[in-house]
């Protein structure tokens, strides 16, 4: 028999069909194996991960060696991890003995250990313990800071703990503003630390106000199944309390997807006086304004977040003045020439710091050199003649509203009885109108040859913007433009006058139930009472003439400047002579056509001038004719009879 004398030698193995990671619950068999039999009581062993693993006597040959081993399972807890390949550290406890009941230093096993587990295992073997979940480290951008609107890509990285693998496919949820969320769309990096995600803005997306800079882009979850290269499987939305509290830490992404409001314009002229002053006035509501004394200049301002980011867009009558959507503009040229109207439109939009555009906000106006025109004078009064206390208003209409800044005169083609041109003064006035008026109170012995008209204005007028019109030196008076365009009416308070009252009748003796035709003329149109005629056997308000006999003549007809009346000879009418006459109007009146009335007046001069004509209507004295008879006896008898003639 021979002792053996020479310690047991202990290689340490890892048993496990794979090389790989493994996670929690996984096992991985652990073995000491010696070059002789042994036998151990509680051995257990340290990994080099700290780990702990209870070791017992196997006696299975393992692939035909015919040594003996000390094996135990290892299972994988949760949230363990090696830091390199795992290795049995040294053996901690317990008793080992060989076949001849010599002890076994654990010393010496452990030095031969560590050489065994240098040596001797395979460094192909690479098993690695990897139990804790995969987390979030960072989530950042690439993208400058900055606002961004729809359409905008924003690439977003997220970095793990380890290298991950997505089994479903994931998105990355963001925070917007309030309870709002937007999805970024999984681009790469499955199997490695690091993934890209892109998150494309849509409309109504919203971290907040571009122009306050509330609040900015933030993470939110990912979804879908994410697991680590050892297979420890986490829900994405698990690594919600993993994402790091500062997420994009550092970078400044703001998401606004909203227009900005239309800007508020206020436009301001600025005149340049004479004496260099600046004198702003509001063109918020499209006033117009003077351009005559100097350069004029249009300046905008506007309101909103983002004067900066305004840009104004101006045309000149109709046409672009200078480029178009000019930011930050300032000013534009605009005097106009004399006589020269000039129409300003201002178009404004403000585009935000995330590049939305507002609306377009507009304001029009015009700066008028012009002098007013008078348009028309005009007046209201029916055409006609008008007499004494007649009151005929004038309307002076211009083509803008105007001012009466100093006494403006107008002089008609009507005369006083004086032979005096008619001027009507119009006061100055404090408000402004398209239309001036005055009124032509007709006075006693007033007079026009012509159809009345204005003969000449003179004085100063101003339109609303200051530009003058000196009326005096206007070309206003056209025929077109004046009284008589429009209306015929003339002036006339003298009363008619009888020219001449004649007959057609021939000179001589008339008797009773003859007719005699008398005519009155006058030096005007003239009418009968209200209306322009009377006709024969009309009983109220009768025009009859008295003849010098005491005999009446009723008016028949006639109108204008001639009006005949009949005398038809009655019994006991007669004259002395032949030397009928009219003598006056018994009833009714005669006026002119302007309402004068005729005072019946009647020269003798032009009273049947040149005509002698006589009336009788008495009958001559009887005759007395004595006739001589015979009686049927044969006697003759003597009588008178009398007999008429």
């Amino acid at each position: 028999l021979t002792r053996a004398s020479s310690s047991a030698v202990v290689n340490g193995e890892l048993k496990t069909s794979v090389t790989r990671k493994y996670t929690e619950k996984e096992e991985i068999y652990i073995s000491l194996v010696f070059n002789k039999h042994v036998t151990a009581t509680g051995v257990s062993v340290k990994l080099n991960n700290g780990e702990i693993v209870d070791l017992a006597v196997k006696t299975t040959n393992i692939e035909g060696s015919k040594d003996y081993y000390l094996t135990g399972i290892y299972e994988v807890g949760a949230n363990e991890e090696s830091a390199e390949n795992l290795r049995i550290d040294s053996i901690v406890s317990g008793k080992v003995v060989d076949s001849l009941n010599n002890i076994i230093d654990t010393n010496a096993l452990n030095a031969s250990l560590v050489k065994a587990n240098f040596e001797n295992i395979d460094d192909s073997q690479e098993i690695e313990i990897d139990s804790k979940a995969p987390y979030i480290t960072e989530i950042s951008s690439s993208k400058l800071d900055g606002w961004y609107t729809v359409g905008a890509i924003i690439p977003i990285t997220v970095t793990f703990s380890e290298a991950v693998e997505f089994i479903t496919a994931p998105t990355l949820n963001l925070s917007l503003a309030g309870d709002e969320t937007a999805v970024a769309s999984y681009v790469s990096g499955s199997g490695k630390g690091v993934w890209i995600f892109n998150y494309e803005v849509k409309n109504g997306e919203n971290t907040g106000d571009s122009s306050k800079d509330l609040s900015y882009l933030k993470a939110a979850s990912i979804t879908g199944e994410i697991r680590d290269l050892a297979g420890t499987i986490k829900n994405g939305n698990c690594l919600v309390e993993t994402i790091p509290a500062e997420n994009f830490a550092g970078k400044k992404i703001g998401i606004d997807t909203t227009d900005p409001a239309a800007l508020i314009l206020k436009g301001v002229l600025s005149k340049k006086q004479v004496d260099d002053s600046i004198v702003e006035v509001d063109v918020k509501n499209g006033k117009s304004y003077g351009g005559n004394n100097g350069t004029d200049f249009v300046s905008v301002s506007c309101n909103g977040g983002q004067e900066s980011g305004a840009a104004f867009y101006v045309t000149k009558n109709g046409e672009v003045c200078g480029d178009d959507w000019v930011e930050n503009f300032d000013s534009v040229q605009c005097k106009p020439n004399d006589g020269e109207i000039l129409t300003y439109t201002v178009k404004a939009k403000q585009r935000d710091k995330a590049g939305n555009i507002s609306p377009d906000a507009s304001i029009t106006f015009t700066i008028d050199n012009s002098l007013p025109v008078l348009e028309s004078i005009t007046t209201t009064h029916s055409n006609g003649t008008c007499t004494t206390g007649a009151r005929i208003p004038l309307i002076l209409k211009f083509n803008k509203r105007v001012e009466v800044t100093g006494t403006i005169s107008v002089t008609l083609n009507a005369e006083d009885k004086s032979g005096n041109p008619k001027v009507l003064p119009i006061s100055p006035t404090s408000t402004t109108s398209e239309i001036v008026k005055t009124v032509y109170e007709v006075a006693e012995g007033d007079i026009t040859t012509e159809v009345l008209n204005v003969s000449t204005l003179t004085g100063v007028i101003k339109d609303e913007l200051g530009n003058p019109l000196n009326l005096g030196e206007a070309a206003s008076l056209s025929t077109a433009t004046n009284l008589a365009a429009t209306k015929q009416i003339t002036i006339d308070t003298t009363p008619p006058e009888l020219v001449s009252i004649t007959t057609t009748a021939a000179d001589g003796w008339y008797k009773a139930g003859d007719v005699i035709i008398v005519t009155l003329t006058f030096n005007e149109d003239v009418k009968v009472g209200e209306t322009e005629d009377v006709k024969v056997g009309e009983t109220k308000e009768m025009l009859t003439l008295e003849m010098s006999n005491g005999a009446s003549a009723k008016y028949q007809s006639g109108k204008g400047q001639v009006m005949n009346f009949i005398y038809t000879v009655a019994d006991g009418n007669a004259t002395t002579s032949q030397n009928l006459k009219v003598s006056k109007i018994f009833s009714g009146g005669i006026t002119d056509m302007a309402g004068n009335e005729w005072d019946k007046t009647i020269a003798d001069s032009i009273n049947f001038t040149g005509k002698s004509i006589g009336i009788d209507t008495k009958i001559n004295d009887n005759i007395a004719i004595t006739v001589g008879g015979e009686n049927p006896d044969g006697k003759v008898y003597l009588g008178t009879q009398t007999v008429n003639f």
